[in-house]
């Protein structure tokens, strides 16, 4: 599989939230700052995410991502190929 510039950016930012959650939930901003990435662009890609079942988004005071499953259960696989439409792939 190859992935494009932004399933790489998907991996990456997946990787960062893991790194970053240990169970706590993890806002956008502090991964786009980490990353030193657009915080829109990964909004998009994070929109993905969440239809895909892999994260969800919790609002509120203290809201952030967090994952639906296991860290060690998500593969690069699992991440670029997730499809939400035909035209909308991760890859």
């Amino acid at each position: 599989m190859i992935l494009t510039s932004k399933g790489r950016y998907a991996v990456d930012s997946i990787d960062e939230m893991a790194k970053l959650s240990s169970g706590k939930r993890v806002p956008l901003s502090l991964i786009a700052s980490n990353q030193e990435k657009s915080f829109s662009y990964l909004e998009r890609i994070f929109s993905q995410l969440r239809r895909a079942k892999i994260i969800i988004f919790v609002k509120g005071p203290g809201g952030g991502y967090i994952f639906l499953k296991d860290t060690k259960n998500i593969s690069v696989y699992n991440i670029g190929s997730r499809r939400v439409n035909k035209n909308d792939k991760l890859y």
